[in-house]
Formats: C-alpha cells, structure tokens, sequence
C-alpha cells in the first residue's frame, strides 16, 4: 500500500470473473474496447450513404413584404417630419432622454460587470462623448490624441473644451 497518499483508502480485488465490495460489476466490462468500437462501425456501415438532393424552387417568406406604396408614404412622411428641423433637433428626435439614459444605464452596469466600479456616466457626458465621435467622422486626424494636442494646426479646441482626453 502506497504511503504518501493521505485519508483513507479503498481497495478492492479480483477473484475469476467477480470482483468484491462492487454489485454493479457486469461481465461486459471484460470485454476489450477494440470489440465495441468494431460493432460502432459496423452498424454505421450498414445505413447507405445518401447525399442530399439539392433542387431550385420559389423562396418562401414567413411574412409579407410590406408594399411599396406604403414604404414611399412612411418615408415622405418622416422627410415631411424631419424637414423643418435643424440637426440638433434631429438628433434629439433619434436619441431622446428615454435612449440616452438607457444606454446611460446599460453602460454603468457593464462597467461594474468588469471591474471599474470608480466608472460614472451622466447624459451630458454621453451626448458630448456621441458629439466627438460625429465630429471625428468629419474632421479627420492621423490619431485620435491629436484632437486634444496644443499645437494650434492639429488640435482642435471644441474638442478639448467639450471633454478631457482621459475622460474621453
């Protein structure tokens, strides 16, 4: 009996074809592994190979294009909507308080998901946030450090008075 495992020990033996202290014991475990991977096989060999039969035929949709008629109406009349607003407004009109303080809220819990409980996010923190990513798309710079530089041909003062680096 081996000396450096410590607890206790069970230990059973065989005896023929019986093994003591184990009820469950079943003559099939005698068998080797090599004989039942051999009957696996055989049974998959005996159903045919079929390949499947590929034809053309119509699309089914589950549901129903909507008309064109009625995607010209509700287009003309978001145009319609949307017109008399400046891009403030339509930016407002998309992401309205509802929007921001649930992606406000979203964004606060997978902070604290992983690990930056010091995180703190307010709606006017995200608006500015949303605000330097548009501007960015319009004012391109190699980097994006480059916004909040002090040289006066790379910085971009809007930028550096709207948010921190850090906080960006």
């Amino acid at each position: 009996m081996p000396q450096d495992v410590s607890g206790t020990l069970e230990i059973f033996t065989h005896r023929g074809n019986s093994v003591h202290e184990d009820s469950s014991y079943d003559d099939s475990d005698d068998e080797p592994l090599a004989s039942k991977r051999k009957r696996a096989n055989s049974t998959r060999e005996s159903v045919p190979n079929s390949a499947p039969t590929w034809r053309k035929c119509e699309p089914s949709y589950s549901s129903a294009p909507q008309r064109t008629s009625q995607v010209n109406e509700k287009k003309n009349y978001v145009c319609e909507e949307l017109k008399i607003l400046n891009p403030v407004q339509i930016f407002e009109k998309l992401f309205d308080d509802d929007i921001i303080d649930l992606i406000v809220s979203n964004s606060t819990v997978y902070a604290k998901q992983h690990n930056r409980h010091e995180f703190e996010l307010v709606p006017c923190d995200l608006k500015k946030f949303m605000g330097i990513l548009i501007l960015s798309g319009y004012h391109k710079l190699p980097r994006e450090p480059m916004y909040w530089s002090l040289d006066e041909d790379n910085g971009v003062e809007l930028v550096s008075k709207a948010m921190s680096r850090h906080r960006f």
